[in-house]
């Protein structure tokens, strides 16, 4: 069955989802606690198999070789109001 599902992700952290999941979007989302929490969207389909893929997080002006390698999921800018200005670049390993 296909259904979007939500996923809280943590950089560095390993994301379980179904192979050939299609990655709909990556954002931060309030809480109902009100802290902020970076969420991924994915199109999954839940007969396939669990597959372990990597979150990879860069801040603008960090090296990033690796990042060559992975697929890109969202650049975000943190509102300067809550953390410093800072821009960052999240990315997923491949399957």
């Amino acid at each position: 069955m296909h259904v979007i599902y939500k996923y809280p992700i943590t950089p560095g952290n390993t994301l379980a989802i179904p192979t050939g999941a299609k990655i709909l979007s990556t954002q931060y989302q309030r809480r109902d606690n009100g802290n902020m929490e970076l969420v991924l969207w994915a199109l999954v389909d839940t007969d396939q198999p669990l597959c372990f893929r990597n979150i990879h997080v860069y801040g603008t002006g960090w090296k990033a070789g690796d990042a060559v390698h992975l697929i890109h999921l969202a650049t975000l800018q943190v509102d300067p109001l809550v953390v410093d200005t800072l821009v960052w670049h999240f990315f997923i390993s491949p399957e």
